[in-house]
């Protein structure tokens, strides 16, 4: 949940995002000693895009998103595997985890600015973000992760950016 209310910023939502129909739904999963309860926050349904007249889609669902659903917005802060597998897998569906498109727009740079701080071939999460910067690339956190499980072929957490760029 995206607040200044001390009370509530440390609360925690699970969105669903139904694809069979494009409807959603809010949970807030209980948290001990926190004096809410949690249970169903949003009942499931089409949520409109606050301003216009169309209804939020399963692509606007991505890892760094804010997504404002009746006046609340939430930050996507994480997904399950089996979102980010599935998401990887229709890749036509979701063009924030497609690893070959986000690294068409990446310029040949980066890998300069990678070798200068992480000389090796590897580069871990945060230093590649420093690298993005440095170059002027943006890229959101679910892009991030596309190239991260794209390029980490030993699972380390670390970006292959030799791999990446070759």
């Amino acid at each position: 949940m995206v607040t200044d209310k001390p009370e509530d910023v440390d609360r925690l939502f699970i969105i669903a995002v139904y694809l069979a129909d494009d409807t959603v739904a809010v949970y807030e999963p209980p948290m001990r000693n926190s004096g809410i309860i949690g249970g169903k926050f949003l009942e499931r349904g089409k949520a409109l895009v606050p301003g216009t007249d169309t209804y939020y889609m399963p692509p606007d669902f991505f890892v760094g998103a804010t997504v404002t659903i009746y006046s609340q917005p939430f930050k996507i802060h994480k997904c399950d595997q089996y979102t980010l597998n599935f998401m990887e897998a229709n890749p036509q569906a979701f063009p924030m985890a497609d690893g070959e498109a986000i690294l068409a727009g990446v310029p040949a740079e980066v890998k300069d600015a990678c070798e200068a701080k992480s000389p090796g071939g590897k580069i871990d999460v945060v230093d590649f973000r420093a690298a993005l910067e440095e170059v002027g690339v943006s890229l959101e956190d679910q892009q991030v992760i596309a190239l991260l499980r794209k390029y980490d072929a030993d699972g380390t957490g670390s970006i292959d950016y030799n791999a990446m760029f070759a």
